[in-house]
């Protein structure tokens, strides 16, 4: 129920209570919401902060206002726990989703930019470029950096539609043995905006990674632009157990 002492604001605590009796099946994909005088009924609460509630559930793409039919629950968008060490095509088949990660350029050798913000800067790196369609929409493009030395047998496989974390833990006995990982916001243009259908300046989940091995740290740097409009992406932290 809602806590008024909490310092959650109600219309908050309103959209986790009706997300999650979505989740749980009492408002399935299609049906219709309670009216806002309904859910203001029921909870003892002002219809001001109800709309706000389900404004919050709109922003989420979780509901869908209908102009003279009311707000209707939308089909849950595909999901995958991307940021986690297993890789990208694990981490759509972990949730389910129907999933294809398509080579966009053969890997190849490149000179990184001396002032670019990577672990191989002012030095060659190995080089590819991927894009992610969940049920043929583009979800993620991914641009990958190997440590030329540490994975220069990449360069006579064909990566094309394969697992890159399958080939290599397969291939090379490498596991990754840990990652860090930066989120920030940041507008595409050019190449990754064209390859993502979104317009120039768009603004999207921006992700940096170092993946560790034991023979080498940062040995393979990634950047993500992923479409949070298209997909839900999220990360699980395990507790010190699982450590």
């Amino acid at each position: 129920m809602l806590n008024p002492s909490s310092p959650l604001p109600l219309y908050h605590q309103l959209a986790e209570l009706l997300a999650a009796d979505m989740d749980g099946g009492r408002y399935p994909h299609g049906e219709r919401l309670p009216s806002e005088h309904d859910l203001a009924k029921r909870y003892g609460l002002g219809r001001p902060t109800v709309r706000q509630a389900t404004e919050l559930l709109m922003r989420r793409g979780l509901v869908e206002r209908r102009r003279g039919a009311g707000t209707f629950v939308r089909a849950p968008r595909p999901r995958a726990d991307l940021f986690s060490l297993v890789g990208t095509q694990h981490a759509f088949r972990a949730e389910g989703t129907h999933a294809e990660t398509r080579v966009l350029s053969p890997l190849s050798s490149v000179s990184v930019p001396a002032r670019a913000d990577n672990p191989f800067a002012g030095r060659q790196a190995l080089f590819l470029s991927r894009l992610s369609r969940a049920e043929k929409t583009p979800v993620v493009f991914e641009q990958i950096f190997f440590c030329p030395e540490t994975f220069s047998q990449l360069m006579t496989w064909d990566l094309q539609g394969q697992s890159l974390s399958d080939l290599v833990e397969q291939r090379l006995n490498l596991r990754p043995e840990s990652a860090e990982q930066r989120f920030s916001v940041a507008p595409v243009h050019g190449k990754v905006a064209r390859t993502l259908g979104v317009s120039s300046g768009t603004p999207l989940l921006f992700v940096q990674r170092h993946i560790h091995f034991r023979i080498k740290r940062q040995a393979i740097y990634v950047e993500l632009y992923c479409c949070t409009d298209r997909m839900n992406f999220t990360q699980t932290i395990e507790g010190p157990d699982h450590a």
